[in-house]
């Protein structure tokens, strides 16, 4: 049963790479930098808190940045302590 499933489902998948795909438009990104308020324009990872905060750990420096809508603010980066 399984095994004809897998050969269904490989029987179209070569119909899904023909399906166009268009990329996002520049008004759907924002980009943040030293220049508002981050420690430093390269960042390592980004995560996102439960209360909706964005925490930032950035390359070779000691800080990262939470991103709280409205304000930046530098805490130590824990990794670094």
């Amino acid at each position: 049963m399984l095994g004809r499933v897998w050969n269904q489902t490989l029987r179209w998948l070569p119909l899904l790479a023909t399906l166009p795909v268009y990329p996002q438009t520049a008004q759907n990104w924002r980009f943040w930098g030293a220049s508002d308020g981050l420690r430093e324009s390269f960042s390592r990872s980004v995560s996102r808190a439960p209360n909706g905060d964005i925490w930032v750990r950035h390359g070779s420096v000691a800080e990262m940045s939470v991103i709280g809508g409205f304000d930046v603010k530098l805490i130590p980066d824990p990794r670094r302590a």
